[in-house]
């Protein structure tokens, strides 16, 4: 009954111990997913200030047709 690992013991499959370690896992890699999303969000946002900024510098003239395409086409490879 006790301790030998059947039924409803302290850590069976039916044990409140087991729920609870599942929601926790669970919390986890729900944690681990929101974390990557916000850190893939601030990674395409900085590429996209990026080209805005270029095109606002090319629409003001600042730089050339060719300096525009060079610096687009670097930006978008790194």
């Amino acid at each position: 009954m006790f301790g030998c690992g059947y039924g409803n013991g302290f850590i069976g499959w039916g044990s409140p111990y087991l729920i609870i370690f599942m929601i926790i896992r669970f919390l986890i890699i729900i944690g681990i997913v929101v974390v990557g999303i916000k850190l893939l969000k601030g990674y395409f946002n900085g590429n996209n200030n990026a080209i805005k900024t270029l095109n606002s510098m090319y629409a003001k003239g600042e730089i050339t047709e060719e300096e525009y395409k060079k610096r687009k086409e670097f930006i978008k490879n790194n």
